[in-house]
């Protein structure tokens, strides 16, 4: 009778230990997949943010181009190598710039070519484009596409 009840007790014993292994084992494999889960859900936000920077800073570099082409009067109140807020869009904060590469100086000479920059920027996303506008007789500006480049910031 002791030897049916010890046997009893170890049974009992022994599937308690296999229940609490089994189910340390599933809630391991349940935080595992919650942190990858959270992981690409971050991936994927970042992606999304730097898809969103980059039409964002495009999009603003053609605006502000069209926007300068034919008018000469932004250049009195310009300053080189000084970032101007643009716009928020779509939660993008987006900035310009302008730099005059001859003197230093876009205020100075309405017939000088010059870089125009665009910055947009989403959480832990940046993207900066940049291209050379060069003015004709009119005051028209035409855009140097061998100079466009990109960079990117993350």
């Amino acid at each position: 009778m002791k030897h049916q009840l010890r046997q009893r007790r170890r049974s009992k014993g022994t599937a308690l230990v296999l229940v609490l292994g089994i189910t340390t084992l599933l809630v391991t494999l349940g935080i595992t997949a919650v942190q990858i889960s959270r992981g690409e859900l971050k991936q994927n936000e970042l992606e999304q943010d730097q898809a969103e920077v980059r039409i964002a800073a495009h999009c603003a570099l053609d605006f502000i181009h069209k926007s300068l082409d034919g008018d000469t009067a932004w250049r009195s109140s310009a300053f080189d190598a000084s970032w101007y807020y643009f716009t928020n869009f779509d939660g993008a904060n987006i900035y310009y710039g302008y730099v005059d590469q001859i003197d230093g100086d876009v205020s100075n000479d309405a017939t000088q070519p010059f870089m125009l920059y665009t910055l947009a920027i989403k959480g832990n996303s940046k993207r900066v484009y940049r291209v050379e506008l060069i003015p004709d007789a009119d005051g028209n500006l035409r855009r140097n596409d061998s100079t466009f480049e990109q960079g990117i910031f993350n």
